[in-house]
């Protein structure tokens, strides 16, 4: 306790907070900030190199690929990744801007803010981006589906829009679900440690 009301005292008296007397952290707020982290920068980097791999086999496929739709749609797919990409750049970074080493009060602040953008965020962007995948997907699959047996055609579509939905509203929600969890679980944490200093 003598270490908690030492770390107290240095945030009454808004001095910065030497790194090694800062109190360890709980494991809820360590592990949960790593984990979200680590899942947007994987976010950020698989994309940026999907869209760089279809460039790459949209060149090597270019005696295949004749139609202007094919490659509207291949050129909007490589958008789509890399615009996504970006977003989990920018929503890396805002999450590397915690900092974790500062007063409980501004801690929970800087989280509830993440939280609120998160929110806002994922509100317009699954959509969108849901929409311009399956957008670009169509345009090139025009020229790929030319000239096949109809039941082929059906059968790849069944397949595809079934995927799709299931990525969408199962896979997406679920992993939204599991990331909101921890941010709840950060801030309920963070509350604590605010109500527990409040009242020593």
């Amino acid at each position: 306790m003598d270490d908690f009301n030492f770390i107290r005292e240095i945030w009454k008296s808004d001095q910065a907070v030497p790194a090694a007397a800062a109190p360890a952290r709980r494991p809820t707020v360590v592990n949960s900030g790593r984990k979200l982290r680590r899942q947007q920068l994987r976010g950020a980097l698989s994309l940026l190199l999907t869209g760089a791999w279809i460039i790459i086999m949209g060149l090597l496929m270019r005696d295949i690929l004749h139609a202007a739709l094919t490659w509207t749609g291949l050129a909007l797919v490589v958008l789509v990744c890399w615009i996504q990409s970006f977003l989990h750049f920018r929503t890396y970074k805002k999450l590397r801007s915690i900092d974790d080493t500062s007063k409980p009060a501004v801690h929970l602040s800087q989280w509830k803010n993440y939280y609120a953008f998160r929110k806002a965020q994922v509100r317009w962007n699954l959509p969108v981006y849901f929409v311009l995948l399956n957008t670009a997907m169509a345009l090139y699959l025009v020229e790929i589906l030319s000239g096949r047996p109809l039941k082929n055609i059906l059968f790849f579509l069944l397949l595809y829009v079934g995927w799709m939905l299931f990525a969408y509203f199962y896979i997406g929600k679920k992993n939204l679900q599991k990331e909101e969890t921890r941010i709840s679980a950060i801030i309920n944490d963070l509350e604590s440690i605010e109500h527990q200093w409040q009242e020593e």
